[in-house]
């Protein structure tokens, strides 16, 4: 839209128009005042960002009100109101902190609020002792059983165990977390060291990667995850080889279909899946729907890798196992017999 605008209010200004300049100069004038307004409401993050906004601001309208009596300035008026607009979303774009951002799966910019590098919208820590906040953002639904803060409590009759997820959250989901977040601690898993949460694999992640592309060089397809684009994120973020989430988002997409999986396979172009030890979708919480048929699938049709083969460690290692987070922990050869 930006770009679009600045390049129709160019074409315009070399055709004659006195008022081109001058719409030139209220869009920057505009952008600028909002970008400084959103700046001061956090300054301590990137406040900075005032000045050299407000200064080459100032200087894009200074250069574009001179460029309507000097049209030799017109290219440098425009480099510096293009400048002027960019500057603090251009800050904000670098300032994604990946690497606590659910694995980049969900990056976001803003000010830490619950742990998790960016704002996201989520509003900040209560006064609990660093615990989540006492209530959901505005709009929310207050009856969500297990969400912290519904109807203004935790509305569960039991307490989480130290360290682990608010009750009433899906069977096998993570007891450890990051800190900041519901089960917060730097050791936990699955948002501890690595996996899920920093976006680097796990040692048995990479050992599985590993095995996959020496087993299989040829497959298009390195390796397939169960459990959505969460569990595959930090293979996707941390190597440059091909390896897909099944499921879409939230695992429940028919992508791939079995019959995808079926032709895949008796090609070669996949031949390892990184799967649940049990049918039922591989990401816990979650059983029917396209998600069990490829689960089932992978049962009766792939053969499980023993972790020996690739010196794995137990799914329940401290570092997460596997995937460690609603992904699978198992991996499964689908070469046609």
């Amino acid at each position: 839209m930006c770009g679009g605008l600045t390049a129709g209010l160019v074409r315009v200004h070399r055709a004659g128009p006195r008022w081109a300049p001058l719409a030139g100069v209220a869009g920057v004038a505009v952008s600028v005042a909002w970008a400084v307004v959103l700046i001061r409401r956090e300054p301590d993050w990137n406040g900075w960002l005032v000045w050299p906004v407000l200064l080459v601001g100032c200087a894009a309208v200074v250069l574009l009100v001179l460029s309507r009596r000097q049209g030799g300035l017109l290219t440098v008026a425009v480099g510096a109101a293009v400048a002027s607009v960019l500057v603090a979303p251009g800050a904000w774009a670098v300032s994604v902190p990946g690497s606590t951002s659910m694995g980049g799966s969900n990056p976001t910019a803003g000010p830490q609020t619950l742990g998790f590098g960016g704002g996201g919208g989520m509003p900040r820590q209560s006064g609990n002792g660093g615990g989540p906040p006492s209530g959901m953002p505005s709009g929310m639904p207050s009856n969500m059983p297990g969400l912290p803060g519904a109807d203004g409590s935790s509305d569960q009759s039991d307490e989480p165990s130290s360290g682990g997820m608010p009750s009433g959250m899906p069977p096998g989901m993570p007891t450890g977390g990051a800190d900041g977040v519901p089960g917060g601690g730097s050791g936990g898993a699955p948002f501890g060291r690595s996996g899920l949460g920093s976006g680097e694999l796990t040692a048995d992640q990479r050992k599985i990667l590993k095995y996959a592309v020496e087993h299989a060089p040829d497959a298009r397809i390195k390796l397939a995850v169960e459990g959505g684009a969460l569990s595959a994120s930090a293979f996707i973020l941390a190597t440059d080889e091909t390896v897909i989430g099944m499921g879409g988002f939230t695992n429940s997409d028919n992508a791939p279909s079995v019959d995808q999986l079926k032709e895949w396979a008796k090609s070669g172009e996949l031949r390892y899946i990184l799967g649940s030890d049990t049918n039922g979708g591989g990401r816990p919480g979650l059983s029917g729907g396209y998600a069990e048929q490829r689960s089932d699938w992978i049962a009766d049709n792939c053969t499980k890798v023993p972790e020996s083969s690739y010196g794995g460690t137990s799914p329940q290692a401290d570092d997460g196992g596997a995937t460690g987070f609603m992904g699978g922990n198992v991996l499964y050869d689908c070469a046609p017999e």
